[in-house]
């Protein structure tokens, strides 16, 4: 599975584009500039593993998920 992006509590993480996973677009730059604009939502471009994804689901901060099944 790639996943797009993961939204915790106070976290935005999306894979960097420089790996090829993701494509870049004026969607996707638009939620990261909106998310830094908050203020209170750490925004973080880096690889996301699943047992991260599984972590944050058990602990209850998990508020989103995007991905896709390759």
């Amino acid at each position: 599975m790639a996943h797009n992006s993961l939204f915790t509590e106070n976290e935005l993480v999306t894979p960097p584009l420089s790996d090829g996973i993701i494509l870049p677009g004026v969607v996707r730059r638009s939620i990261l500039d909106l998310a830094r604009a908050w203020g209170d939502t750490k925004v973080s471009e880096r690889h996301i593993e699943m047992a991260e994804i599984i972590n944050a689901q058990k602990e209850g901060r998990v508020r989103d998920i995007d991905g896709e099944l390759i």
